[in-house]
């Protein structure tokens, strides 16, 4: 999905809650994108300052720590996805720009800022491999190769953390 078609769809944030779950490789249903959606509408509006009362998501919302409601529920839902922090902040940078382009920010300046937003981010992810020692690394690859490429269905245990149990 293009950062223009966010900007163009008739609802924008139910269009990044699309884009993040399907980015993060999550199932993307039609009630999580809802359950999602009304959620960070939710958190928008209390940051907003107007009230929840009889809304769903009031206790969730009112529960939430720090001072934006919004980018508290963005982190709890990432950490309900499994989301590194770099990933958060991707999201939080897209939402941002969208923010910015639909109050009147011009579309080539909204994503001249979402690209320097995106590229000043330094990934959190772990990267292939890196869990294995250097003998099992070397065999993972040759593997993988023939396989053709890592498969996330067939995650190992990282080798190098039970080395170092069974040192203690």
């Amino acid at each position: 999905m293009q950062f223009s078609e966010i900007i163009a769809a008739q609802k924008p944030l139910e269009s990044l809650v699309r884009l993040a779950l399907a980015t993060k490789g999550a199932t993307v249903t039609d009630g999580t994108v809802d359950r999602y959606t009304s959620l960070l509408e939710a958190a928008i509006l209390a940051d907003e300052g107007e009230s929840l009362d009889g809304n769903i998501w009031q206790d969730f919302v009112s529960g939430v720590d720090g001072g934006s409601k919004y980018e508290g529920c963005i982190r709890s839902i990432a950490e309900t996805l499994g989301a590194s922090s770099s990933e958060v902040g991707q999201f939080l940078a897209v939402s941002n720009a969208t923010i910015d382009a639909l109050t009147g920010t011009p579309m080539d300046e909204a994503e001249q800022f979402l690209a320097a937003d995106l590229e000043a981010i330094v990934p959190t992810e772990a990267k292939d491999y890196s869990h294995l020692d250097d003998e099992s690394r070397v065999v993972a690859m040759e593997v993988d190769r023939e396989l053709g490429g890592p498969d996330a269905s067939r995650p190992e245990p990282s080798h190098i953390e039970a080395e170092t149990d069974h040192a203690e």
